[in-house]
């Protein structure tokens, strides 16, 4: 069994696809995950929506997303999770020789994120070409301003500012 199968209960998933998925049900973190989350930020706790809004009343923020980060075709897991040092937006992925915690940014009130899935058209600010999601990417947007993509590197999360 993968590590996407042990993350998420009550996420439907379907297997061999890189769809981002929503999660609306508590983030079960696998042992390995655990002891990652553990050795940064003892006390952590996944954040839920009481720590990251959504921009849009009555809606929110997901507590966790299920998606291919990567570009691997290994299901990965996106959550915000309590920090003693705030929220942070954090990335578990599922590598075939073990699993990877990555931090990839801070979250605040006044932000939504969310994944957009691989395929999906997108611009980098001040250019004037289209371009698309190579794989599924992390997006935070401020509330009524401009969206930030993090893009995989290989080895780390790449902050690009989108339209």
């Amino acid at each position: 069994m993968g590590l996407a199968a042990s993350l998420l209960a009550g996420l439907v998933l379907i297997a061999g696809t890189a769809a981002a998925t929503q999660s609306a049900g508590s983030l079960v973190v696998p042992k390995s995950a655990r002891k990652l989350l553990d050795d940064k930020w003892p006390g952590w706790q996944v954040a839920g929506t009481d720590g990251t809004s959504s921009c849009q009343p009555g809606t929110p923020a997901p507590a966790a997303v299920n998606a291919d980060l990567d570009g691997d075709a290994r299901t990965d897991i996106a959550a915000a999770i309590k920090t003693p040092a705030g929220i942070r937006l954090v990335a578990v992925l599922d590598r075939l020789d073990k699993t990877s915690l990555q931090d990839v940014d801070a979250l605040s009130s006044d932000v939504m994120w969310t994944v957009r899935k691989r395929g999906t058209k997108y611009r980098t600010v001040g250019s004037p070409v289209d371009d698309y999601f190579g794989e599924d990417t992390l997006v935070i947007q401020r509330c009524g301003g401009k969206a930030t993509a993090y893009f995989w590197t290989g080895s780390a999360f790449h902050p690009q500012a989108i339209e």
